[in-house]
């Protein structure tokens, strides 16, 4: 993994650091109180893991798709869970017709 890191420009002494901050991200997102924050913060540990795909030209990889999915379902799940969610993101909006 260290020379995964290497690779791609990232120090091995992060390698705790980053992880860390996965596991708070995991967590937030877990617990039902802050799973909207969590998600976001989810959303951007798997956007900063599909970045680093991109520098190294790993377009369509199977990791970067994993990360693509993982994000879906993180913000799905939450969508099916918490009616606020779905208060603020509707799959559809009612039409309202002019009469008159």
């Amino acid at each position: 993994m260290a020379n995964d890191l290497k690779l791609v420009a990232i120090s091995p002494s992060l390698m705790v650091p980053l992880g860390l901050t996965m596991l708070v991200c995991a967590i937030t997102y877990a617990l039902p109180p802050t799973a909207f924050i969590g998600a976001i913060l989810v959303t951007g540990v798997l956007g900063g893991a599909i970045l680093t795909h991109l520098r190294l030209l790993e377009f369509g990889s199977l990791a970067e798709i994993a990360c693509v999915l993982l994000g879906i379902f993180a913000w799905a799940g939450l969508w099916l869970t918490d009616f606020r969610v779905r208060a603020l993101m509707p799959l559809r909006t009612e039409k309202r017709g002019a009469e008159g």
